[in-house]
């Protein structure tokens, strides 16, 4: 028997491309992969591969795929668009898609651009299943009448992928992973807002002295960070010693293996701290934030919230077991 073509089109970040993996393993077992990973097709003209190719499955991976109007109409998504309209005949998934938008917006701010409701209906109405990694994503959804199911983010299933991954017995010192509200939101935010989000973890740093080991997703982060707490007059870090973990789930690893807590303005740094058992505090960005609900993290906006909390199970078998049912479903129709 001929096997099925699936297209996935996988965010820059490793942790969810993993966990997702995990299901995908099960769902589509013998199945062709082709992975394309969507910041590298925003940025330029999409590779012939992927545009000669009749798939039978096409699937939107755990990325922030409802954002404001302007970036719904960019190059990227009109792309995306004909790619669509290229395979009609394939099966269409969004899964753990998620929201990115202000982070205290309501839904009807959202709709408050007009127009925006035709966009993700033309964008997303023809899609088989719509899975959503977090509630916000799936209000806008079903504001203008689409289905959606509202699942945590396919990085839950992580250490179903990498299950040797084991916390040391002796953990001392918390881990604070920095984030530049210019790169990981610049649009998401205004400045008051910024400023905010870098003196939070300015200010952590201070109070915790040396007390604290430092980490980035990326050198970008880092610089972004300290430049920004050098313009609000708070010097004297950027001499310190710093992990960048790159988007290496492995090196990431090893910091979160040897923390005490985690303090991380990177989402997808704070889940995989949250799912070893370490007290996990986010620094909100935006509505990305609501995918923390499902998992052990507590989300703060001053030094002051981090505080002991109580771990709540989480079962993650029973996630695993809808995702796939959810699938499962469409493949089989």
């Amino acid at each position: 028997m001929k096997r099925k073509k699936v297209a996935l089109i996988v965010p820059h970040c490793s942790i969810i491309v993993r966990g997702a993996t995990h299901i995908l393993r099960k769902v589509f077992p013998k199945e062709e992969y082709k992975y394309y990973n969507f910041v590298h097709m925003g940025r330029e003209t999409w590779p012939k591969t992927i545009l000669d190719n009749d798939y039978d499955y096409i699937l939107l991976v755990g990325d922030i795929w409802l954002v404001l109007k302007d970036n719904l109409l960019n190059g990227f998504h009109q792309q995306l668009q004909d790619f669509m309209g290229r395979n009609k005949q394939a099966k269409k998934i969004l899964f753990g898609g998620g929201s990115c938008f202000p982070e205290n917006y309501t839904v009807a701010n959202v709709y408050e651009e007009q127009g925006f409701g035709d966009i993700v209906k033309r964008l997303y109405g023809d899609f088989d299943l719509r899975i959503v990694r977090d509630f916000f994503a799936k209000d806008i959804f079903e504001a203008t009448d689409l289905e959606a199911y509202y699942l945590p983010c396919p990085s839950i299933f992580l250490f179903k992928y990498y299950p040797k991954v084991k916390l040391k017995q002796k953990r001392k010192w918390p881990l604070i992973i920095l984030g530049s509200p210019q790169n990981i939101s610049g649009g998401m935010t205004n400045d008051g807002q910024k400023q905010n989000i870098s003196a939070i973890q300015g200010n952590l740093m201070k109070k915790l002295g040396k007390r604290y080991r430092l980490g980035a997703t990326t050198c970008t982060d880092y610089l972004g960070m300290i430049n920004g707490l050098a313009r609000m007059g708070i010097g004297g870090l950027w001499w310190r010693s710093i992990e960048i973990y790159g988007y290496n789930p492995i090196r990431l690893f090893e910091a979160l293996k040897r923390a005490k807590y985690v303090v991380s303005a990177r989402l997808h740094c704070a889940t995989p701290a949250s799912l070893l058992g370490i007290p996990t505090y986010l620094i909100p960005f935006d509505t990305r934030k609501y995918v923390a609900q499902p998992f052990n993290i507590k989300v703060i906006h001053n030094f002051e919230e981090i505080k002991p909390y109580v771990f709540k199970k989480i079962d993650i078998d029973e996630y695993e077991q809808k995702y796939i049912e959810l699938m499962e479903k469409v493949k089989s129709e």
